[in-house]
């Protein structure tokens, strides 16, 4: 039994020896394929339209080596302020519409 064992053992690793010793041909070329010619990189109109599609007005002159996480917080926070100066704005406004719709209409005669 254990005979059959190792010559089962040595057949199997005599056969994964020869399969992979065995060179591996390409698939074969579809027909016309010779006559086409490659260039490398991409075609001016492809290169065109992706500086076009991913180009950012803002990263014109702009210093990578600072951190600007810092100014982007504060525009923020400036720019929160604005939002709250905005809204109690118009919050006033719509109480001072509110009070002369009121002292106009609590008169007598109608002018």
């Amino acid at each position: 039994m254990r005979t059959f064992r190792l010559a089962v053992l040595a057949a199997s690793a005599l056969m994964a020896l020869g399969a992979q010793a065995q060179t591996v041909k390409p698939p074969p070329r579809p027909p016309g394929s010779d006559r086409i010619q490659l260039d490398a990189g991409v075609n001016p109109e492809e290169r065109k339209r992706h500086i076009r599609a991913h180009h950012h007005k803002g990263h014109h002159k702009k210093d990578v080596t600072r951190d600007d996480r810092m100014d982007r917080k504060a525009e923020r926070e400036e720019r929160k302020e604005d939002r709250k100066e905005a809204r109690d704005e118009r919050r006033e406004d719509r109480r001072d519409n509110r009070n002369d719709n009121r002292n106009d209409n609590r008169g007598g005669a109608k002018r």
